[in-house]
């Protein structure tokens, strides 16, 4: 054994072990600056936090430590002793550690709210809910036609242009920075005012030289679409009546609506997008019309079920929508549409149909997608 004499040093070099441990402790756990003032604020409360912590821990050390020395036999230590009293010290440390670690240190938020038990960093977002792609169809939509478009190679028709949104978010994905290209922008609406303010809202996005050359803004009936010169990438269709408009009576119907999809379906090119968005409270058969024949499209590539077979099922009494939709009406437009899309269009076509809706909200609008693969 080796014999160390009861002195101040002994103790030092004990204790100063301790203390540089507790200070890499300290480091590790308490970071750096940030140039963040608030995260700075936070830092600074958290190590004086800490700083008492450590202090009070290394106070109740030493105390232990000088007991234990004290009771060692004459004026000398063992090496025993100071076994003992090192595994005091580190005990100390991996609990002062076990602390720093904990939870509520590393948590610690001085803007925490005193009426919650449970510390939440509060982080600072940013967001729109009309903009949100999560939340909102429009978005989301916009956020798809930015994927298939190819600026100054395709055209795209706005087929119920309304109030001019979609039409200015098309514009601006076809001409970026006005250079157009090639591509072509259509809208087309029934009503003069929807137009007019087609125009406008198409002006905010481009200049007048783009928009004399690729642009038009039809008054027309959406039955039958306008032929593009270039490639039609996208045909988008917002169903029901002009948004904020005091006459409801004119909005879109069936046998219309129907008609429009069924001539998109046979000019848009091989990954090209339809993107409709319905609206079940507003025309429950027109937008049962539009889900069976985008589900009909679907099929058309199906090895197992045909397409025949989903429009035979709307003569079953038990068909979930028999009381709330004229399903005999449906089943005759769309058996008309799948017919003139077969014979024109081929057989061995395909498409992917996605179907956007809110749960637990049935009557919502819903956003309905096909996309031409084949």
């Amino acid at each position: 054994n080796t014999i160390v004499n009861k002195s101040p040093d002994a103790v030092a070099s004990l204790l100063g072990s301790a203390v540089r441990r507790a200070v890499e402790t300290l480091e590790i756990n308490g970071g750096g600056e940030s140039s963040n003032p608030l995260e700075n604020d936070a830092g600074k409360i958290k190590t004086e936090k800490t700083s008492e912590v450590a202090d009070g821990l290394m106070n109740s050390v030493v105390e232990r430590a000088v007991g234990v020395l004290d009771t060692a036999d004459g004026e000398t230590t063992t090496k025993k002793t100071l076994e003992a009293v090192d595994a005091v010290l580190e005990s100390a440390v991996r609990r002062a550690t076990d602390m720093l670690e904990s939870k509520e240190m590393t948590e610690f938020n001085p803007l925490e709210s005193n009426d919650s038990a449970t510390t939440i960093e509060k982080i600072p977002i940013e967001w729109s809910y009309i903009d949100n792609p999560c939340i909102h169809f429009t978005a989301l939509a916009h956020k798809q036609w930015e994927h298939v478009l190819i600026p100054g190679i395709d055209a795209a028709i706005d087929a119920t242009c309304g109030n001019g949104n979609d039409s200015k978010k098309l514009a601006s994905i076809l001409f970026p920075n006005n250079s157009a290209g090639a591509s072509e922008l259509i809208c087309v609406d029934v009503q003069h005012d929807a137009c007019l303010a087609t125009k406008d809202a198409i002006l905010e996005a481009v200049d007048f030289a783009v928009f004399n050359e690729n642009v038009q803004v039809l008054q027309t009936s959406h039955a039958s679409l306008p032929v593009t010169k270039a490639p039609l990438g996208l045909v988008c269709w917002n169903l029901g009546h002009l948004p904020n408009s005091g006459n409801r009576e004119i909005c879109t119907q069936v046998e219309s609506t129907i008609a429009s999809i069924t001539a998109a379906v046979l000019s848009l090119r091989i990954g090209g997008l339809l993107s409709i968005m319905t609206y079940p409270k507003t025309n429950a058969d027109e937008d049962y019309a539009v889900r069976t024949l985008l589900e009909c499209l679907a099929l058309l590539s199906s090895k197992t079920i045909d397409y025949n077979q989903l429009l035979e099922s709307l003569e079953h009494e038990s068909h979930p929508e028999e009381k709330r939709c004229n399903l005999k009406k449906i089943k005759e437009v769309v058996t008309e549409a799948m017919a003139r899309i077969v014979d024109e269009g081929g057989q061995d076509q395909a498409w992917r149909v996605m179907d956007h809706k809110m749960m637990g909200r049935p009557f919502s609008p819903i956003l309905l997608t096909a996309i031409r693969i084949k």
